[in-house]
């Protein structure tokens, strides 16, 4: 193979690897924030039913 065929493969290969690890960041992002949210709302029923 040419030394530029393999340069630009292991480019694009870089460039497929980056956003893959992008979006599994954006996801654990997602589920962090919504875990967030459902323990706020746990607490502020704790609160609300406590006298």
């Amino acid at each position: 193979m040419n030394d530029t065929v393999t340069v630009i493969i292991a480019i694009l290969i870089a460039i497929l690897t980056l956003s893959v690890i992008h979006k599994h960041v954006e996801l654990q992002v997602q589920i962090r924030d919504l875990i967030n949210v459902t323990l706020r709302a746990t607490k502020n029923d704790e609160k609300e039913e406590s006298p």
